[in-house]
């Protein structure tokens, strides 16, 4: 059986002026579910802009912890107040991994008439 091998190149998010790099971990992945109520609950939350959903997205990929409920909600709150753009882009390519088991796209073996495709046409 072939062994999956993580990419190094992870998505990264900006709140608050920090860069934050998500790691597709299983770790992670339990938090995600957790909070979430499912993975696909999750990326739909998320994708609807609930804030607290993104947050505990962005934390859980990021690993982060905080010390109290008050840590937290700032937090969530910097991720409110930040341009969207800072994260939506990494934070899709983020549910995109972890849908994918943590396989980045590339590891894909391609399908045999894509190959034949590739040869071109003479």
């Amino acid at each position: 059986m072939a062994k999956a091998v993580l990419s190094t190149a992870f998505p990264t998010v900006s709140i608050g002026g920090k860069t934050y790099t998500l790691k597709p971990t299983l770790a992670a992945v339990r938090k995600i579910t957790s909070a979430g109520g499912g993975l696909l609950s999750a990326y739909r939350r998320s994708s609807d802009m609930d804030i607290d959903m993104t947050a505990a997205v962005i934390a859980a990929g990021a690993d982060l912890t905080f010390k109290d409920q008050e840590e937290a909600d700032a937090f969530s709150e910097a991720v409110w107040r930040e341009d969207r753009k800072n994260y939506q882009t990494g934070l899709s390519n983020y549910f995109i991994l972890l849908f994918r088991g943590g396989k980045p796209k590339e590891d894909d073996e391609p399908r045999p008439e894509a190959k034949k495709e590739a040869e071109g046409n003479g």
